[in-house]
């Protein structure tokens, strides 16, 4: 009978770790049922897994724009937007410039329009993005931008509606900043379509309470209109019944 000799596979250590990490995270975004918690999940476990300093999430609006939403600064203990105190004014990021043509001036918006990650290694060395902003921010809390991980939130049906932007990668020894390594990149592109699968069914849900609680109210409307003796019934019925239980 021959014999065959298999190669045992080598998995580093590090990576079965953060692979683990992100089937725990992908069980807690999908039973995640309040919005804005889940986008808080979304983006400290992508930046917990990629070992980034920071990160920005960016919402897609129906104007087709870029809205900032938060951003969490570990290294300058900075939670910005979601209802903190600190707040930054950030305008929303057009996807196409005044004339039409799509704006690829931004790395972000490069990212949306074309559907793809964009790592950078260190932003002060590159001249292929306009990165005005992430200067700005760092000439006003006294930081050092230097490598940017920016990955696209796709939905279901490959449509770009968000967009996460990690920043200065830590090494997880030393803890010296230096650029994402190619490694991680799959894994965060995996979290962030969980990520975009869960926000898009948690909007859906949110959707059908809405036409459900519109579809009752008319119907109560109908009814109260239905008969002059009765009229006012079901508006009246529900705020007696919070009178008693108060």
């Amino acid at each position: 009978m021959p014999h065959f000799q298999t190669a045992a596979l080598s998995i580093p250590s590090a990576a079965v770790g953060s692979f683990r990490r992100l089937v725990e995270l992908g069980i807690a975004l999908s039973s995640e049922h309040d919005h804005e918690l889940l986008l808080d999940r979304i983006l400290v476990g992508t930046k917990e897994i990629a070992r980034a300093e920071g990160g920005t999430l960016y919402l897609r609006t129906s104007d087709d724009r870029l809205a900032f939403h938060t951003s969490i600064n570990d290294r300058l203990g900075l939670r910005i937007g979601a209802g903190e105190n600190h707040h930054l004014d950030l305008p929303p990021l057009p996807l196409r410039r005044d004339d039409g043509l799509p704006n690829l001036a931004n790395v972000a918006t490069f990212a949306a329009i074309r559907g793809r990650t964009v790592n950078i290694a260190d932003v002060y060395e590159t001249g292929d993005f306009d990165f005005s902003g992430p200067k700005i921010f760092d000439q006003r809390f006294g930081y050092r931008s230097k490598s940017i991980l920016t990955v696209p939130l796709k939905d279901h049906r490959d449509a770009v509606i968000g967009i996460i932007q990690l920043i200065n990668r830590q090494d997880p020894e030393s803890g010296a900043v230096g650029p994402f390594p190619p490694e991680i990149v799959p894994v965060i592109e995996a979290l962030a379509g969980l990520a975009a699968v869960s926000l898009e069914n948690q909007t859906l849900l949110d959707r059908q309470r809405a036409l459900f609680d519109a579809l009752i109210e008319t119907l109560a409307v109908a009814i109260d209109k239905k008969s002059p003796y009765t009229g006012g019934h079901c508006q009246r019925v529900p705020l007696i019944a919070g009178l008693l239980a108060r």
